[in-house]
């Protein structure tokens, strides 16, 4: 019998179109969740290497740093804002707990998806000091130090993950977000001022926590997805060009895989 087609939407403009083979021994309805014991396991063996190596955080400070200041010549930062720099980093002690696992049918198709609920509770921290430009009446007339300390301190919710195909191309690929039922909580601690300092604002904190929420919907949130290519033939020069990218990206956080 020829496989089932499922049609998923990976955007508001994009329909793909997926195969999803009938004989299988899983049972939506009736097949329990399963344990995700071996996945807890092995990330936390990752995170730690990755929180027991310097140069991996240092490079991702670099990273960071690169970012904050809009780039390597600023241009992207915009014009109220002074320099950044980066004064704390941890990438915290605890590690993610994946709970459960099991396939559904995805609300916006009939298409099947892994969902795997987790939770994570520590304190993953970046503190900076920077100033608060003033250009008016005229450029730079004024500025006001500024000192923050942001952590997320509460993370949870459910990955979903897609196995994808491009209907009008080769392209292939897993995609992941995160469903609508997250918790995400911040930890903001602020300073302004020079001599007279105000410290932890309500405003700023809640100013902060909007437009991060704000990003990460944008990023990973579904409809959106983060995509992990999966080649679907060997020895081409596509491939390799990705696999090229793939080194480039495990060299910017402290050295090829061995």
């Amino acid at each position: 019998m020829a496989p089932k087609e499922a049609t998923v939407c990976s955007n508001a403009s994009t329909r793909i179109r997926i195969s999803r083979p009938v004989k299988t021994n899983y049972s939506v309805n009736s097949h329990p969740p399963e344990t995700c014991d071996w996945i807890n396991v092995l990330l936390a063996q990752i995170i730690a290497r990755y929180r027991s190596d310097p140069s991996i955080s240092s490079n991702i400070v670099k990273w960071l740093d690169e970012k904050m200041n809009g780039g390597p010549n600023g241009s992207q930062r915009p014009g109220f804002l002074g320099h950044v720099n980066i004064t704390d980093f941890s990438l915290g002690e605890e590690y993610p707990n994946f709970k459960s696992a099991r396939m559904q049918y995805a609300e916006h198709s009939s298409n099947l998806r892994a969902e795997i609920g987790f939770e994570f509770n520590d304190q993953i921290t970046i503190g900076i000091d920077t100033q608060v430009v003033i250009n008016w009446p005229k450029p730079a007339i004024a500025s006001l130090p500024v000192s923050l300390a942001l952590s997320v301190v509460k993370f949870g919710g459910t990955v979903a993950v897609e196995f994808v195909t491009h209907p009008d191309s080769s392209e292939t690929f897993l995609a992941i977000s995160i469903l609508e039922d997250y918790d995400l909580e911040f930890e903001v601690r602020s300073l302004l001022g020079h001599r007279t300092k105000v410290k932890d604002l309500p405003k700023l904190t809640s100013l902060i926590t909007s437009q991060l929420r704000a990003v990460f919907v944008d990023a990973i949130v579904w409809p959106s997805f983060k995509k992990i290519h999966i080649p679907v033939s060997f020895g081409t020069s596509e491939m390799n060009n990705k696999n090229e990218d793939v080194i480039t990206a495990e060299e910017a956080v402290g050295g090829s895989a061995k």
